[in-house]
């Protein structure tokens, strides 16, 4: 493996100076408030030049950004970062191989492990890092929740929170009767793909100790394996868990049998947005139906609402939160996009973009604005053509973005339908 070492020694004065600032600047940002207050607009956060690239971090969002032009070279940062709870190679929008990252004893140095093929793929061109960040547990503006080490609370006699500056983590699990839990309030229902952040000393791959992720009445069971040391730390995908409403949640990690002289040191569990049912593939007659039960809700209130006299995408009270689709397209062509559209007696008049994108690409294959009409009721769907599009084979994403909120909410919204154009 390919490291890149994070050495606080070797960052210039004055650029660690600028960094500060542009921390402390990005920590009073707001854009979104917990209790559901309205958001604060804010600039995005000013990049960091450094002898590498460049890094952008955002607290308020849960965000770190790198784009790494020397991907062999030694990155200096400076330290201590906020807590990294996730690292992949990509960007926030588009996460692709999850990387490792490694401190030394007391997080003065931090190393972000960098595989050998995306170095040599990437031929002079920069690489691409994204870094989830958060100190203490909580719902970001796109609907991640995240549970950190930080604020955990530790049933059992041994295992117990360690902790420096920007690396929280529980450690001395060596009882296997010991657990670690969170009670937390999820702001909507839906369904969340569940990932561990943990460190297991021993060969890298190894077998180590089994546990359970209970997460209300859902049980997720996994096999660890060695990370290679304490101190270097690895993601893993545990699966799906469905919260069937806004409540508080008992989220527990359990060890069933301890292999090796601890069971794990867990830097933190992150319950991620998922799609709600099955990405959408193009029909033999050439339609793409995207429909409410198969999106992604990215926000803290909107959410699929699964009840026969609804079945739509629902609770759009906040702006900020947004929704999308994967969906494959095999015979490419023009379509023409139609939408099934509800709104409450006066309440039209939001204005909302369908933005479409090739898979893995930042610039927008085509955007499609949209203002929303008052049909009489949230549930008196209407069909609306919002324009057409012209798609290549593969695979594709369309996200349905606010512009503005005229009424209490965006909208209801049903179904988006492809249909060949003629």
């Amino acid at each position: 493996m390919q490291s890149i070492l994070l050495r606080r020694h070797l960052l210039p004065a004055m650029l660690l100076l600028c960094f500060i600032g542009v921390l402390g600047g990005l920590q009073n940002q707001v854009h979104g408030q917990a209790n559901g207050g309205d958001p604060v607009a804010a600039a995005d956060p000013a990049p960091v030049a450094t002898s590498w690239g460049t890094l952008r971090l955002d607290p308020a969002s849960g965000w770190g950004d790198a784009t790494i032009d020397s991907p062999a070279a030694a990155i200096a940062l400076p330290t201590p970062l906020p807590n990294i709870t996730r690292a992949w190679l990509g960007t926030p929008a588009w996460p692709g191989q999850s990387l490792q990252f490694s401190f030394n004893t007391d997080a003065t140095e931090i190393e972000l492990h960098l595989p050998p093929e995306a170095v040599s793929q990437s031929s002079g061109e920069p690489l691409q890092v994204a870094l989830e960040i958060a100190e203490l547990s909580q719902q970001f503006p796109d609907g991640r929740i995240v549970l950190s080490a930080l604020d955990a609370k530790v049933e059992g006699k041994q295992a117990k929170l360690e902790s420096h500056p920007g690396s929280h983590r529980i450690g001395f699990w060596a009882n296997a009767e010991d657990f670690v839990r969170w009670n937390y309030a999820a702001t909507r229902p839906g369904m969340y793909q569940v990932e561990l952040t943990y460190s297991v000393a021993g060969k890298p791959g190894s077998e180590a100790s089994d546990i359970e992720v209970h997460v209300g009445a859902e049980v997720l069971p996994a096999t660890l394996t060695g990370t290679g040391s304490w101190y270097r730390y690895t993601t893993v995908s545990l699966g799906k868990v469905y919260l069937p409403a806004k409540a508080k949640y008992d989220v527990a990690v359990k060890c069933t049998e301890k292999r090796g002289g601890a069971v794990m040191n867990l830097k933190s569990l992150t319950l991620v947005p998922t799609c709600e049912g099955s990405p959408p593939t193009q029909s033999a007659d050439g339609r793409v139906i995207l429909h409410a039960k198969d999106v992604t809700s990215n926000g803290v209130l909107l959410q699929w609402e699964p009840r026969d006299i609804k079945q739509t995408l629902g609770f759009w009270a906040k702006a900020d939160d947004s929704a999308y689709w994967d969906f494959t397209i095999t015979d490419a062509g023009v379509f023409d996009v139609e939408i099934l559209q509800g709104c409450g007696t006066g309440q039209g008049g939001s204005e909302v973009d369908f933005v479409f994108s090739a898979w893995r690409q930042e610039q927008p294959t085509a955007t499609l604005p949209h203002t929303v009409k008052d049909t009489g009721h949230w549930q008196g769907f209407e069909p609306m053509a919002i324009g057409q599009v012209s798609l290549e084979a593969g695979r594709y994403r369309v996200r349905v973005i606010p512009r503005t909120k005229a009424g209490v909410a965006v909208m209801d919204l049903r179904q988006v339908t492809l249909t060949p154009a003629e």
